[in-house]
């Protein structure tokens, strides 16, 4: 049975052949005042520190560079205790062995003749350290510091790892990607120490619907990612995304307040072959943003029909991009009447699209497009103005009782001051404010 430590004391394992070396070490250890200690064990053999390793904790391990194959024993104590600090103990610091044993994996030298007790207690404590940010460093470039799962470049070198593997073995990989819907309503709400808490207690509640042997990450600020192997088909993930959402349905409590959160699931499938990557995470991705379209809390698997909706919304937004500048945008007006003498009282405008290729189309298929990609700001403010000059130009003719109605995004109210632009846009013009709904 291990032996318990004392509060402020150093248990190290000495590996070194010379008995005057550990004779002196020995002495320096015991000369070490409060409040720390050093418990000093020493072994001759390899073999025989494997076994203690096993059996006791050790603070740290000075290895002789003078002992039998030590950059081989330094890989296999580095192999089986990769959070153990290692010093080389060598006889001057001058010794050309030590560079190359630094490099293989130690973390410090040791001078076997120092005088100082102070100095051999320093050197062990800033090995230790040395070791413990080495390993901070690395948990921190291969995991996410809030939820400690999987970080995004390491759940993509899993996804590499497992595409190999199932293209050797002509299996089956998916890849779930899944977004909190609305998770930054509960940052305004609550503050970001709330939003916080609420990731964690997600993490923890997909941790707990997969296989132990799948791959969890969280890859943004309220984005997760699953990685499982040796699928059969997407009718086998069903009730594992079912489980996933009824799961984060459940109510979560943060800070005393009662959260409902619900989440979007994407599903992308590669199937034996040598798939890229990156492809494969872009796909499940966009089944997501599909899931998020079609009314969130759901899930979507990515299918070819859904990239060619992709691509073709792509292409229609480029497209669009350039419609501004080709005057390929135009209004009609639909008109209001009296339904009493059947005069027109005024008419709303409505925004039409004249397609190189596609012919006329109507606002439903361009412009949700054109509120996701930003576009519908100076969309918006060219209907407007193009209404307004229609309306001064109307009024000029005679028409002064007739009002226009024009129609506004939610992201313009969002985006940009509107009343300083309607403002500017009814001056430049010279339209009546009083004919503008």
């Amino acid at each position: 049975m291990p032996k318990l430590r004392s509060v402020g004391e150093l248990r190290v394992l000495v590996i070194e052949q010379d008995t005057r070396v550990l004779a002196h070490l020995r002495r320096l250890a015991r000369q070490v005042g409060a409040p720390t200690s050093i418990v000093l064990h020493a072994t001759a053999r390899a073999a025989s520190a494997r076994t203690q390793l096993t059996t006791q904790p050790f603070d740290a391990v000075p290895l002789s560079l003078d002992s039998p194959d030590p950059l081989d024993t330094l890989a296999e104590l580095r192999a089986r205790e990769p959070g153990l600090p290692i010093l080389v103990l060598c006889a001057r610091p001058d010794d050309p062995r030590i560079a190359e044993t630094l490099a293989a994996g130690a973390d410090d030298y040791l001078e076997s003749g120092i005088e100082e007790p102070a100095l051999l207690l320093r050197t062990l404590r800033y090995a230790i350290e040395r070791r413990h940010t080495s390993r901070h460093l690395a948990f921190l470039a291969q995991f996410d510091k809030l939820t400690g799962l999987a970080n995004r470049d390491q759940f993509r070198d899993c996804v590499q790892m497992a595409v190999r593997r199932a293209a050797q073995a002509l299996r089956t990989v998916a890849v779930i990607s899944l977004d909190v819907d609305r998770f930054k309503s509960v940052n305004e709400a609550f503050g970001h120490g709330a939003g916080d808490e609420l990731l964690v207690t997600v993490a923890y509640r997909l941790s707990a619907c997969v296989r132990q042997d799948d791959t969890i990450a969280r890859v943004g600020s309220d984005e997760f990612a699953i990685l499982l192997e040796d699928v059969q088909d997407e009718f086998e993930l069903e009730p594992l995304c079912q489980k996933l959402l009824a799961s984060l349905s459940e109510p979560i409590f943060v800070r005393g307040e009662e959260i409902s959160v619900s989440a979007s699931i994407g599903v992308s499938l590669c199937r034996g072959e040598l798939a890229d990557v990156g492809e494969l995470l872009r796909k499940a991705d966009h089944a997501m943003y599909r899931a998020k379209k079609e009314g969130r809390g759901r899930v979507c698997v990515f299918t070819p029909a859904l990239q060619a909706v992709t691509d073709d919304n792509l292409q229609l937004e480029a497209a669009l991009r350039r419609a501004l500048a080709d005057e390929t945008l135009f209004l009609c007006y639909q008109p209001k009447l009296c339904l009493q003498t059947g005069a027109v009282l005024g008419a709303e405008a409505l925004l039409r699209w004249r397609h190189p290729r596609l012919g006329v189309l109507m606002p439903d298929r361009f412009v949700p497009l054109a509120e996701e990609s930003g576009l519908i700001v100076p969309i918006g403010e060219w209907v407007l103005k193009r209404a307004c000059e229609d309306l001064a130009r109307w009024r000029a003719l005679g028409y002064e009782d007739l009002s226009v109605a024009v129609n506004l995004s939610t992201c313009q109210f969002r985006g940009s001051d509107i009343g300083a632009t309607v403002a500017r846009v009814l001056e430049e013009t010279g339209a009546d404010p009083n004919q503008l709904v």
